[in-house]
C-alpha cells in the first residue's frame, strides 16, 4: 500500500521542461549556436543542467563564459512568471490524495519554490521540497529519493515515485519504489515495473492500485 507520493517537478507538477529549454536556446544563441528548444527537450529532459550545458558547448564548440549559468536562472525565472502553468490535470490529483507527499526535483530548490509559488502549488507540499543539490546526488542514483523518503518517515517499499522523464524513472527504479511514468510524449520506459501513463487525471485510481 502506498502511503508516500514523491513528485518530480519539471514536467510532472509544472509545465516548465519546454520554458527552461527555451532559456538555453536564447542564451546559446548570444554565443552564435541556434538551438531548436523542443528537440533539446526530447534529448535532455531529466538531465543534470551541468552536464548539459557541458554537453551542448562541446558538441558547438563553444566555451560558455563564468556567468552562464546565474543568467540562465535569472531568464528562466522570467520565463516561468510570464508562462509558467500547472501540468493539466494536477491540482486535481493533489486534491485526491489523502497521503503525504513531497517534490524530488534534480533542479536547485529556490528555483522548485518558485515554480510552485507561480502555478499555485506550494501549499500543497509546504516544506516537503528535496533538491539533488542540497544533497549533492543527481537523479538517476537512487539516493535522492531514498533521502526524500527518510527524511518523510517513510521506507522505499511504501513510496511511489511519479516522473515525467526517463532518468527519474531510472532513478525511481534504482530506489526500488513503485514508479508511475508520466509518458506524455509517447517515449516507452522498457521496464514492466514501470506503470505508464499519459493523462495526470488517470493517476489518482493508478496509485489506489498500486
Amino acid at each position: 500500500m502506498i502511503e508516500c507520493v514523491l513528485f518530480d517537478s519539471d514536467g510532472t507538477l509544472v509545465d516548465s521542461e519546454f520554458i527552461c529549454n527555451k532559456a538555453i536556446a536564447i542564451m546559446f544563441a548570444e554565443l552564435g549556436v541556434q538551438l531548436d528548444a523542443l528537440q533539446l527537450m526530447t534529448k535532455y529532459k531529466g538531465g543534470k543542467m551541468t552536464e548539459v550545458l557541458a554537453q551542448i558547448s562541446t558538441e558547438n564548440s563553444v566555451s560558455l563564459p563564468s556567468n552562464f549559468i546565474p543568467r540562465y536562472r535569472t531568464l528562466v525565472n522570467e520565463l516561468f512568471i510570464a508562462e509558467l502553468k500547472p501540468i493539466d490535470g494536477i491540482v486535481d490529483v493533489l486534491e485526491a490524495l489523502d497521503v503525504p507527499i513531497a517534490v524530488v526535483s534534480n533542479g536547485p530548490k529556490t528555483k522548485v519554490e518558485k515554480a510552485l509559488e507561480i502555478c499555485g502549488l506550494q501549499h500543497y507540499f509546504k516544506d516537503n521540497i528535496y533538491s539533488a543539490y542540497d544533497i549533492q546526488c543527481w537523479k538517476p542514483d537512487a539516493g535522492l529519493y531514498l533521502n526524500a523518503a527518510k527524511s518523510m518517515g517513510f521506507s522505499h517499499s511504501q513510496c511511489a515515485v511519479i516522473e515525467d522523464s526517463t532518468t527519474g524513472v531510472q532513478a525511481g527504479l534504482n530506489a526500488n519504489m513503485a514508479t508511475c511514468y508520466y509518458d506524455k510524449f509517447n517515449q516507452p520506459f522498457d521496464n514492466k515495473k514501470v506503470i505508464h501513463f499519459n493523462s495526470m487525471y488517470d493517476l489518482p485510481n493508478i496509485l489506489k492500485r498500486t
